[in-house]
């Protein structure tokens, strides 16, 4: 069998040939091995094993049979980023051992290759096996300054511009377009002012409001065909690529470029019977000077807007696809020749964990948060404030997600600028460099709930999805204290 490495992927293009196109019904099996109970979202780093394995028979339909040729192009191997670093390269093999060397074609796919099949076999069988260690990362990709929105076209090259056109799944309507541009110039009271017109606060609203807004359903599973953005829009609820795809539309449609990322992660989700699956999110593309340490061209920075993950993903993440529309194939197999029938296609893909990093996120305080009562002591009937003191100790934009006691209810700003109190035991928040941040929270001690002659005390928390611990606020109910 031949092997390759990612170096031997830079070469020359074949010729492209004639081709008969298969219809291929995709197998997709899934396994992880997992080698450690400890849990991947609480590590900041991962080293994986990637191996992906496919095949294909070509059986005679009629007294001309003859397969002369087969290709076979594959959208699902490791991809390097900013949070994923492949180890010694990508290795293919290939059966039978009369093939080229795969390589990467325009379309960035995997091609490979076998000719000069053997005409006296009565079935012809074409496998592939690749391989790949992957080290992946939870970092945040710093952005350090205010990058002006809306972009300006000088931003975007031809290869940009790809990431704003509307799609199948990805698609542009009336409604995508005003909840885009309502979003992107919307107020809300816990949000800095000073920052409405900046790039990263413009994604971090579009991300909010699909995170908070959609519900994720598996009701399209199995269907012959997956919601497209305007859908999820009316329906409210979706998957993972179709939230995903809500999101990049409503990105593109205020002219900031997005695509699909799609490949592996875990979640503790009691929505799924396993632990690790295929999983599909977003990136987004910030321009050029405005990341540290970022090539020329700009930075692609994750969003999973399933899991609430804005500005990065956390290690379990597995890139194994990119592009600009959902694209349910993996691999599309091809073949030259005549009277011939082909098998249904068989898909593996297996992810061993190696080794986790225990994570030193929770140690690195990126924020803190003081929470406490004002004031600490009322009386029956009484409400009182809960104020939680958010500062960024970063000199990087960081959003995060707060999980909150559910009885605490938040006072926000519609867009009609009319004060809202909404009951959410998530809220996230957009923190600009070194910001602090003062996010006030609300409860009703109602009168009939207490006895007279008796003294409570209640309390009530508050974390970062940066933080395991939770930040206690207490409070002091007693009959004849201040009703406010």
């Amino acid at each position: 069998m031949q092997s390759a490495t990612s170096n031997s992927f830079i070469l020359p293009a074949l010729p492209v040939l004639q081709l008969v196109l298969l219809l291929l019904r995709l197998l997709l099996s899934v396994e992880v091995v997992v080698v450690n109970a400890f849990s991947p979202l609480d590590t900041s780093g991962m080293t994986a094993k990637i191996m992906v394995k496919s095949g294909i028979e070509f059986y005679p339909q009629g007294h001309q049979y003859k397969v002369s040729s087969a290709t076979a192009n594959l959208s699902w191997f490791p991809r390097q980023s900013m949070n994923q670093n492949i180890i010694d390269g990508i290795h293919v093999y290939q059966n039978p051992m009369n093939s080229n060397e795969p390589f990467v074609n325009e379309n960035d796919t995997i091609e490979l290759y076998w000719e000069n099949l053997d005409p006296q076999v009565h079935v012809h069988s074409v496998h592939f096996e690749l391989e790949a260690t992957v080290e992946t990362t939870n970092d945040i990709i710093p952005i350090y300054e205010c990058i002006p929105f809306p972009l300006q076209h000088y931003h975007y090259d031809e290869m940009m511009r790809t990431y704003l056109n509307p799609g199948t799944i990805a698609d542009q309507s009336i409604g995508i377009q005003r909840t885009a541009q309502s979003l992107v110039v919307s107020q809300s009271q816990y949000q800095d002012t000073k920052i409405n017109n900046d790039l990263y606060t413009a994604v971090f609203r579009i991300a909010d409001y699909v995170s908070t807004n959609i519900e994720y359903s598996l009701a399209s599973e199995g269907q012959p065909t997956i919601q497209s953005a305007s859908q999820v829009l009316q329906s409210g609820y979706g998957k993972c690529d179709e939230i995903t795809g809500l999101f990049i539309s409503l990105c593109r449609a205020v002219g900031i470029p997005s695509r699909f990322a799609s490949g592996y992660a875990y979640t503790d989700s009691q929505l799924f019977q396993e632990n690790w699956g295929t999983h599909c999110w977003a990136e987004v593309w910030f321009p050029v000077g405005t990341v540290r340490g970022s090539a020329s061209g700009g930075c692609w920075i994750p969003y999973d807007v399933t899991y609430g993950q804005f500005g990065y993903v956390d290690a379990s993440h597995v890139k194994l696809s990119m592009c600009d529309d959902a694209n349910p194939s993996n691999v599309q197999f091809n073949a030259l020749g005549t009277d011939f029938v082909s098998s249904d296609c068989k898909f593996e893909t297996q992810i061993v964990p190696l080794n986790f990093i225990p994570t030193d996120r929770w140690d690195r305080q990126l924020i803190n948060i003081a929470f406490e009562a004002q004031p600490q002591e009322v009386g029956f009937g009484s409400s009182a404030v809960f104020i939680a003191t958010i500062t960024n100790n970063r000199d990087y934009y960081i959003a995060s997600q707060l999980y909150v006691s559910e009885d605490l209810v938040v006072m926000n700003t519609n867009d009609n600028g009319n004060n809202l109190k909404q009951q959410r035991s998530t809220i996230s928040v957009c923190l600009s460099p070194n910001q602090v941040l003062e996010l006030p929270f609300f409860i009703n001690f109602e009168k009939e709930n207490y006895q007279s002659g008796y003294v409570y005390q209640q309390t009530y928390s508050i974390r970062s999805n940066f933080d395991s611990e939770n930040i206690e606020a207490t409070i002091t109910i007693k009959e004849g204290s201040p009703i406010l």
